[in-house]
């Protein structure tokens, strides 16, 4: 019964602000319209605020999408949703009271919630309450009290089965029944309401319209037939509810009907995983021509979780120097992983600093450091002019801090290396014969680097293709990575990876990872490898799920035969999709709002069996004229002067 008593109430509130836990059936959560007020979290969500929660997905479409449809009130319905399919999945493997399964409806389930302050209530952690505090929510009135004062977080904790006394017999209770049903429950926490989900407009026009259907023509009677999914799709659902729900519902139209409850588990897991990717709206952006396998990071996920705990969190053992060796072979997506990484780090204020080594242009190694080292003092003096004022005043600390560690003789003979110290430090002048020793170097890097790390601010510094480095530049950076080791206020500060195909492995290099071994035996390093192996099933089928934007059911075929026509080599499984898109195997459908293939095809497809084939592939497939040009360039070596490439322009 509705609660008109407002100073129990208030006490009522007051309690549970505390932490208790309180249980409501899921009509009633849905029909207090909580669903667009509140953040609901599990308990993995925690560190999640509602601010990060509510804007986690935004609407593509140009529209808001209003209240009923707001990116907040999906996330919380799709969490809803997944909580109430592993509860009814659970009671389907007790195989207790399965007759009433099917019957079951909104008021039959009643879910356990926690109250979580958010950061500006509280700042320490909500302790779990026991059943011994749970208190029971009865009305709709009582949970609107609650959530009347701003957005309120609650924690999922657990869900109950309430079984009625209605009962299908057992002959008539099926798979397809139990899908239908628990399809109908979704459709009515996505809507928000209890009522019917809408059936395909053919059937009911078929019962309403009786005799007279039958005298249209057949164009007219196809265009008058609208499916589940297509009434979904206009009420404004994303495109991945709405597949669920109608494959769910309408077995008469869909042509991939759910049969499992593990499918509908994983497709509310992408959801609540990956909200930017599968719960917005994709319709103006979202065509065959922007899709391009291997531009977005995905797949190793384990590799990529590693990396970011290495980087992010600090070393509890020591403030050693984060050192990090990614090898594998050609092609593995070693450079792709650790670009993830940097592109991730940098929005927590690293400075992000990549090289990459060439082969067969060992001799410009030194000249490969030098531009690295220089792209770091750009970036000081580049922060000069910031409108942020904390670059600001790191930029001049910076610049003070390598005043004072070099003298006058020691800045000019640096600007040879380092070009743009002059733009951060206007004392440092060249001087004609400047040049300095491999040691003076070594000193001069160092204090450079070192200083820049005392600011306090973590670089993030990659060097890729390792093996295709001469012996002295390894062991100019073997060095100045040492001296940055001696003191813990630079080496905590610095985060170093390096690269390097795991078949082309010289003595040299093998010293040079060698070094930072002996490192760490002393407690001034921590060395992580990582060694990268050929991608997984799961690897490959995560990449077409997060490129094409559907769930594992409709691609995991595909993945299939990608992997095993690939043997899961990185560099092959994105060239192998991209060309399936060029091609047009995998073409978008407007009309069906998905990228569709014909698995057939795609079976017979022939893929390259090594990087220079599939190289060759690539070459037969371009125009003539733009081979021919190929083939004349190619007789000047590894590379050329633009002022070739204009003089071919219009060859």
């Amino acid at each position: 019964r509705p609660c008109h008593d407002h100073n129990l109430l208030s006490t009522y509130i007051q309690a549970m602000m505390g932490g208790i836990t309180v249980s409501v059936t899921v009509q009633t959560l849905i029909e207090s319209g909580c669903l667009s007020r509140c953040a609901f979290l599990f308990d993995q969500d925690q560190s999640l605020d509602s601010s990060g929660i509510s804007g986690q997905l935004q609407h593509h479409d140009g529209s808001d999408g209003g209240e009923n449809n707001s990116p907040l009130r999906i996330l919380n319905a799709v969490k809803l949703s997944l909580m109430l399919t592993r509860t009814f999945f659970q009671c389907y493997n007790d195989r207790k009271n399965n007759s009433a399964l099917a019957s079951l409806r909104m008021d039959g389930f009643v879910v356990k919630l926690q109250y979580s302050p958010n950061a500006d209530e509280e700042d320490g952690e909500t302790s779990r309450a026991g059943d011994e505090h749970l208190q029971s929510i009865s009305s709709v009135d009582q949970f609107n009290a609650i959530t009347s004062n701003g957005l309120i977080q609650w924690i999922l904790l657990d869900m109950d089965v309430r079984y009625s006394d209605v009962r299908i017999p057992s002959a008539n209770m099926n798979t397809a029944t139990l899908m239908q049903n628990i399809g109908k429950l979704l459709y009515a926490i996505f809507s928000q309401n209890d009522a019917p989900a809408p059936e395909s407009q053919h059937s009911n026009g078929d019962k309403d319209k009786g005799i007279e259907t039958t005298r249209r023509s057949p164009k007219t009677r196809r265009s008058a037939i609208k499916s589940l999914f297509q009434q979904l799709i206009e009420l404004g659902y994303p495109i991945s509810v709405c597949r669920l729900l109608s494959d769910l519902i309408d077995k008469g139209t869909t042509h991939h009907p759910i049969t499992s409850f593990d499918d509908i588990i994983r497709d509310l897991e992408q959801m609540n995983s990956h909200p930017h990717i599968f719960l917005h709206n994709p319709e103006n952006e979202f065509y065959t021509s922007t899709i391009h396998f291997g531009q977005r990071y995905s797949g190793r996920s384990k590799e990529l979780a590693k990396l970011l705990e290495i980087t992010t969190v600090p070393n509890e053992r020591n403030f050693g120097l984060e050192t990090i060796f990614v090898s594998g072979m050609a092609g593995s997506g070693k450079s792709h992983l650790v670009s993830a990484v940097g592109s991730f780090v940098s929005n927590f204020g690293f400075m992000v600093l990549t090289a990459k080594f060439k082969r067969g242009m060992e001799y410009k190694s030194r000249e490969i450091v030098s531009t690295l080292m220089d792209k770091m003092v750009t970036n000081l003096v580049e922060m000069k002019d910031s409108d942020n004022e904390s670059d600001i005043e790191y930029s001049l600390q910076a610049a003070r801090a390598i005043s004072n560690a070099l003298d006058a003789d020691s800045l000019s003979s640096l600007v040879d290396f380092v070009p743009s110290i002059q733009g951060l430090i206007p004392e440092a002048v060249r001087k004609e014969n400047s040049g300095c020793t491999h040691w003076q170097l070594v000193f001069l890097l160092s204090k450079l680097l070192g200083s820049v790390l005392r600011q306090k601010r973590k670089i993030f510094l990659a060097l890729d293709d390792l093996q295709w480095t001469d012996p002295t530049t390894l062991g100019l950076m073997s060095e100045v990575l040492t001296s940055i080791c001696q003191y813990p206020e630079e080496r905590q500060h610095l985060v170093f990876v390096g690269m390097y195909r795991d078949n082309e492995v010289s003595s040299d290099l093998m010293s040079f990872t060698t070094s930072f071994v002996n490192l760490e035996v002393h407690g001034s390093a921590n060395v992580t490898d990582v060694k990268l192996s050929s991608l997984s099933l799961d690897d490959v089928t995560e990449m077409i799920m997060s490129e094409l934007r559907l769930p594992r059911r409709l691609v995991s075929e595909l993945a299939d035969v990608v992997h095993k026509r690939t043997h899961g080599h990185a560099l092959f499984v994105v060239q192998l999709l991209n060309s399936l898109v060029s091609d047009s195997t995998i073409a978008y459908s407007p009309m069906n709002h998905r990228f569709y293939w014909d698995q057939d095809t795609v079976c017979i497809l022939k893929t390259a069996d090594s990087v220079a084939s599939l190289i060759v592939s690539k070459l037969t497939s371009l125009p003539v004229g733009e081979l021919q040009c190929l083939r004349i360039i190619s007789c000047f070596g590894i590379q050329v002067q633009s002022d070739l490439l204009e003089l071919l322009e219009g060859f």
